[in-house]
Parts: structure tokens; sequence; C-alpha cells
């Protein structure tokens, strides 16, 4: 009969750390990954994908937002307040008391991003014989319509805004 010899320990544990080690990926190699997918995205993404879109857009709403507040504070503290639209941007002035209350920029990379006719503005609650009347009035005596979008692009880049000449009303153009 022929004797087998046992097998060592070490003998029988070599294969399966080799088996092991085969199974998966180290941690070194998966943070070797994830930096490298944090580089791609951080440097290459934003150039591939276009923000100027985005810009313009959370801008349109960010002016939106801006002027109805403004109308709104006209109307409760009974002041006079002129919204001008401009190719870098708004500018809102409280007629009443000639003072400025501030601008509102176009995003860095964007100016210009108000495509219209120069020296545009609303006025909000103005006066009528003499008296706050409520009422808004454009500077064309008609609706405005503003044109948000980068300064070079597609039609598609474009959002139209709408300032009605009587009520003030802002909102996107269809």
């Amino acid at each position: 009969m022929r004797r087998t010899r046992p097998r060592s320990d070490a003998a029988s544990a070599a294969p399966a750390a080799r088996r092991r080690r085969s199974a998966g990926f180290t941690l070194i190699e998966l943070i070797l990954v994830l930096v490298m997918t944090a580089t791609l995205a951080v440097f290459a993404l934003p150039r591939l994908v276009e923000v100027g879109f985005w810009r313009s857009h959370a801008f349109g709403t960010d002016m939106l937002g801006q002027v109805e507040a403004l109308q709104r504070q006209a109307l409760v503290q009974q002041r006079t307040i002129t919204v001008t639209f401009a190719a870098s941007g708004l500018s809102f002035l409280d007629a009443t008391n000639n003072a400025s209350l501030g601008t509102l920029p176009c995003p860095s990379g964007l100016d210009p991003c108000i495509h219209l006719g120069a020296g545009t503005s609303v006025t909000f609650n103005s006066v009528v014989n003499g008296q706050r009347s409520g009422r808004s009035t454009t500077s064309t005596g008609a609706a405005l319509v503003i044109r948000v979008g980068p300064p070079s692009g597609a039609a598609s880049d474009y959002r139209d805004y709408r300032v009605e000449n009587e009520t003030g009303l802002i909102y996107p153009a269809p």
C-alpha cells in the first residue's frame, strides 16, 4: 500500500492566498481610479458641457425674482422704484429718495447677458397727477421683451421675459 505524505499547512495555504489576492482590486488601485475620475470631473467635463445656457437660465430666474420683489416693495412701502435693464445687468433705483437699491450683474463669462435696446426700464408705483398710482410704466409705453442668454449662442440658448406696461407683471414669454 502506498503511503501519501500529508500536506503541510503552509503548502495548502499558498493556493488559497493566491486565489484571495486575485479576487479583487487593491485599495491603491481603487484610490487611483477615484483620483483620475475626480480629475476628469473637475477639468474636462466643464469644457465638454456648455454651462453658459445654465448660467443664463439661473440669471433669468434671479432677475424674475428680484423684479417681482421690488414691485411688491414699491407697493407696500409706497415708493417709486425704477428697474433699468442694460446689456451688463440690472440696476435698481428708489426714485422717491433718489437712492440706488443695488444691481444684478450678468454672471461671469456671460457679459452681455441681456439683449435689448439701451436704456429700457420699468417704473413701479409710478406717480400720476402728483399721486402714486400703483401702476407700472415702461420706458417704451408698451410691454417690454427682455432676451436673456449667452453673448453668442443658438436661438434655443435664449429665453425671453415679458414685462407688461400697466401691471408690471413679469413672466417667461412662451
